[in-house]
């Protein structure tokens, strides 16, 4: 417990008294206005004026020692006890003032209002005891104070190391954010690439056929002006079909859409349409039990992908596992203000404890040439974080069934 008191007065018979009342030992008079006094209680420091009071406040203060108490007489004849307790207090503002005088130039209320609290006043003659009481509750009070700022000193470095090392982890995942947005970016590139080979590679086939057919037909002189019309004709389709693909998937895959109210079952026959021919082509069987009347609020594309994404899960588990009679059903319902809609394969389910992790950032069991483990993790960031809807998957029967919620929105 900080003990220390200074104490300044003219008055030398004056500290003599002070001395005897704060020190538990009787002593002789004191010759030197600065000598210092321990006892067992306080640890008192005398001094003729205030003005040398200030100079060793401010000195130990400097040091990183602090006084507790101070006991200004306020008539002095170089520093008034008024204008020393302005001092001090300009230099530590939690210093506690006792002001002892038999007349004063200031009135109590102008000290008090220009020194604010821990500010007390006692009039000569005083009661030594009463004197001796104040100092001591008052030195209590001030030691608890300071405990309180000290915790509050710790509290304020512990939040601010608790703040910077959030500030951290929430940068790591930012740029662990960028990282995957950029995977999966360059992962969405090559879907891209990859779909479009796949609706190319048909119609391609085609043309080549269309010209090896004009070459023989110039080749054996069957080449007329009617068969050349008529391959040529077949020739320009099959190419308008390639571009309007190319277009399709420019649409599809566009960044910075707007945010629009869109009918969900509208979206999602479009999803399917780019992935009709690998369905086709596998005889996958998709049931729709979708209600065309209901919308939501988003990003159309970014929920088509999600779509797309969803069902092509379903696709690869089924040829995974070589499924007899494949089938994905996918329902639009609405429950309240809720529109729910529903993918169900029966490509076999997965084990639970993978579906606690499924929507982890590369989470996949696909093989690592075929999956980056990304897929679901932003079909999640889409619903819940763009959309502010709710995703979750489940093993259902003979497969998996995973169901988005969206709150409906009308025109």
């Amino acid at each position: 417990m900080n003990n220390i008191i200074y104490i300044a007065d003219d008055d030398k018979n004056l500290l003599n008294l002070y001395s005897s009342i704060f020190s538990s030992e009787e002593s002789d008079e004191l010759d030197f206005f600065s000598d210092e006094t321990d006892s067992e209680e306080f640890s008192i420091k005398l001094f003729e004026d205030g003005y040398f009071l200030v100079e060793e406040f401010e000195k130990a203060y400097q040091r990183g020692e602090k006084i507790p108490i101070v006991i200004l007489d306020m008539r002095m004849p170089k520093m008034s006890g008024f204008e020393t307790a302005k001092k001090v207090r300009d230099i530590d503002e939690n210093v506690i003032v006792i002001i002892i005088t038999a007349y004063s130039d200031v009135s109590m209320s102008e000290i008090r209002f220009q020194l604010k609290n821990g500010i007390y006043y006692f009039k000569k003659p005083f009661n030594e005891d009463e004197l001796y009481s104040l100092v001591d509750s008052a030195l209590k009070q001030w030691n608890h104070l300071q405990e309180i700022i000290q915790l509050k000193d710790a509290l304020n470095k512990n939040n601010i190391f608790l703040e910077d090392r959030v500030k951290e982890e929430v940068e790591k995942s930012r740029d662990k954010d960028r990282i995957i947005a950029r995977q999966q970016r360059l992962s969405y590139i090559g879907e891209v690439l990859s779909s479009v080979a796949h609706h190319w590679r048909q119609p391609l086939n085609q043309l080549t056929l269309l010209i090896e057919d004009l070459n023989d037909g110039y080749k054996y002189g069957d080449l007329n002006q009617e068969y050349f019309e008529k391959n040529s004709e077949d020739m320009v389709k099959i190419v308008n079909y390639m571009s309007k693909t190319i277009d399709n998937f420019r649409d599809f895959f566009a960044p910075n859409e707007q945010e629009t109210i869109f009918p969900v079952a509208e979206a999602i026959e479009n999803a399917l349409e780019l992935y009709d021919l690998s369905i086709k082509h596998d005889s996958i069987n998709i049931e729709l039990d979708v209600d065309s009347n209901l919308k939501i609020k988003g990003f159309v594309n970014e929920f088509s992908r999600v779509v797309v994404s969803l069902v092509e899960n379903s696709h690869d588990a089924i040829l995974r596992n070589n499924i007899e009679l494949p089938k994905i059903k996918i329902s639009v319902t609405q429950k309240n203000d809720l529109v729910n809609v529903k993918i169900i394969d029966n490509a076999g389910g997965v084990s639970e404890e993978f579906i606690e992790k499924v929507f982890d950032p590369y989470s996949t069991i696909k093989n690592q040439t075929k999956g980056t483990g990304l897929g679901l993790f932003f079909c999640k960031v889409v619903v819940e974080s763009h959309m502010n809807g709710n995703i979750g998957i489940e093993n259902f029967e003979n497969g998996i069934a995973v169901e988005m919620s969206f709150m409906e929105q009308k025109d």
